[in-house]
């Protein structure tokens, strides 16, 4: 099959459905991925913040020279 075919042949209306389907189908796999993307994500975290040994700054939490944030990020 040549591409000229495809550019210059009309959509049946058969086609133009399946490939709305077809992109419905996508849309909806895409938002189950990102779901489970970011339930990861905040499993993550959260397992991150339960190992965070906070005790490391209780004597000088910021030193000279760190970095620190001044507004937060939005």
């Amino acid at each position: 099959m040549n591409d000229e075919s495809l550019i210059t042949s009309p959509v049946t209306m058969i086609e133009h459905e399946i490939a709305k389907h077809d992109r419905r189908t996508k849309v909806q796999n895409l938002e189950k991925y990102r779901t489970e993307a970011a339930n990861w994500y905040r499993a993550a975290i959260e397992k991150l913040a339960l190992i965070r040994d906070d005790t490391a700054f209780r004597k000088d939490p910021i030193m000279p020279g760190d970095l620190v944030m001044r507004t937060p990020l939005s």
